[in-house]
């Protein structure tokens, strides 16, 4: 079993960058393009399935706000155990062999979780729950614009100063219903606030109800709807 971190710990926890140099734990595939990992995620089957559904695809998402000055005190409740990490090149590694338990839908969920790592977003965060990884969400940056601009750029608009974006949430199924992503949202929210941060903006699909309900229930305000296109699976946005 892992040893918990305390919040502490959580909070003065190194750069993903600083982890990598210190314990040299890189993936074996880290260097690899999106078209080798396709083929290593994905079977010919799922592939199949994927095309059909994105001949043409139109989606909406919200774009939502947090003014942190309003964040409340104290985090609400989840059930169960775990503590919040930085996620690390070992987690990496580990995470893609779950891919096998996966359904499709999961699957490619934690695919586009783990792409932002590949693609240069360094600030990813899990919560372990007795050594498992129940739960997975990343904080991007200004300082992370080039980042944007280059694997994301009609995807994510760039950010300010002084504001940060989280995205990419995933809970493996088995952990669902247990109130961890308010959880993990709120310790977030209050480390970008921490940080100096002032606002926070973060993006849901408008037929993801739930997040939505979490979303808004812990103070984000929605600020515009936008499209989102998929044509022979290539993605984009409409701002």
């Amino acid at each position: 079993m892992s040893k918990m971190t305390t919040r502490n710990d959580v909070l003065s926890m190194p750069s993903l960058e600083s982890v990598d140099k210190r314990h040299d734990t890189t993936p074996v595939a880290a260097d690899s393009g999106l078209v080798s990992d396709v083929v290593r995620t994905f079977s010919v089957g799922d592939l199949m399935t994927l095309v059909a559904r994105n001949v043409f695809k139109v989606n909406h998402c919200y774009m939502l706000h947090h003014n942190l000055k309003k964040l409340p005190l104290t985090p609400p409740r989840k059930i169960g155990g775990g503590e919040l990490r930085k996620m690390t090149c070992n987690d990496i590694e580990h995470l893609h062999q779950k891919y096998s338990t996966l359904g499709l839908e999961d699957k490619q969920e934690l695919f586009t979780c783990l792409r932002f790592f590949k693609n240069g977003f360094t600030d990813g965060y899990v919560l372990e729950v007795d050594g498992n990884i129940a739960y997975i969400q990343w904080v991007i940056s200004s300082s992370e614009n080039d980042v944007i601009r280059a694997s994301y750029r009609r995807k994510l608009l760039p950010l300010r100063d002084n504001e940060k974006m989280i995205d990419n949430a995933y809970t493996f199924p088995a952990y669902r219903g247990l109130g961890f992503m308010p959880h993990v949202v709120w310790q977030l929210l209050n480390r970008c606030r921490d940080q100096g941060c002032r606002r926070v903006i973060t993006y849901a699909r408008k037929d993801n109800v739930n997040s939505l309900n979490v979303l808004c229930g812990m103070g984000f305000k929605i600020t515009k709807l936008v499209s989102e296109y998929k044509l022979l699976g290539y993605g984009w946005r409409s701002f």
